[in-house]
């Protein structure tokens, strides 16, 4: 266990070595200084993008933030969604779930499409192409030393059903992470992105190296920094059951 707590800027250096000392890998990286979130707003949709189909509405979420002039930045934006249900079991118990949500949807904002965004009725087309950013991360190519809004949006999920007790009250809240990240986590995620896709066909394509930022090995560590703001969008609902 690391308690160091490290300040943007830095150089952090990690070593490692085994028993007999033959083998030594090390990483070497510099913690990039956090930008901050000026500003989250959030709009409820009442239809879902496809191909997120469920009976919720859709949240769609707005991040505004400045870019640091003069330098190459990059970044990684993470919607984590914290679903709460309490309820009681058959046998009369107190019960309570937490799950967990990281999905969005991103085809709406340039910086994380690369400049080609793309709606719902293009990507069902099957004659557009284009690897679903999962992991979120994007560089200033589109906004240099500016300020800049993403355009996102996340599926208030319904995931309270087949449990062991009968779910009565939800809480949902959304953290919104902006991180900022060195180029080669943003690379080695991009990577990620391309592996992930499923327009990445074996036989089609040549093979995909991962990018690795460890000398005397294979691998790669990240070093991040981020700012954040929370959002209570459900507390103590009811939930109603329908015939």
């Amino acid at each position: 266990m690391i308690n160091s707590r490290f300040q943007p800027g830095d150089i952090v250096r990690i070593d490692a070595r085994t028993i007999d000392g033959k083998h030594h890998a090390w990483i070497e990286e510099t913690v990039p200084h956090p930008v901050s979130i000026l500003q989250v707003d959030t709009i409820n949709l009442e239809k879902p993008p496809r191909p997120y189909y469920n009976p919720f509405k859709q949240l769609r979420i707005k991040v505004l933030f400045k870019d640091p002039p003069n330098e190459k930045n990059y970044y990684r934006i993470v919607i984590e969604q914290r679903e709460a249900v309490k309820g009681t079991s058959y046998f009369g118990e107190e019960k309570n779930m937490l799950n967990k949500n990281y999905n969005f949807w991103p085809w709406d904002d340039i910086a994380l499409t690369d400049g080609h965004p793309l709606t719902s009725e293009e990507l069902d087309s099957e004659l557009i192409e284009q690897v679903l950013n999962k992991y979120g991360v994007f560089d200033d190519s589109w906004f240099q030393d500016k300020e800049y809004t993403l355009n996102i949006q996340a599926s208030l999920t319904n995931n309270y059903y087949n449990l062991d007790f009968i779910p009565e009250y939800l809480n949902i809240d959304i953290a919104v992470r902006l991180l900022s990240i060195t180029e080669a986590e943003y690379y080695y995620l991009s990577t990620l992105n391309l592996i992930d896709s499923d327009i990445l066909e074996e036989y089609l394509s040549d093979p995909v190296r991962i990018p690795s930022n460890v000398n005397g090995g294979n691998g790669f560590v990240g070093i991040s920094s981020e700012d954040s703001q929370i959002f209570e969008i459900i507390k103590n609902k009811k939930i109603e059951y329908y015939d």
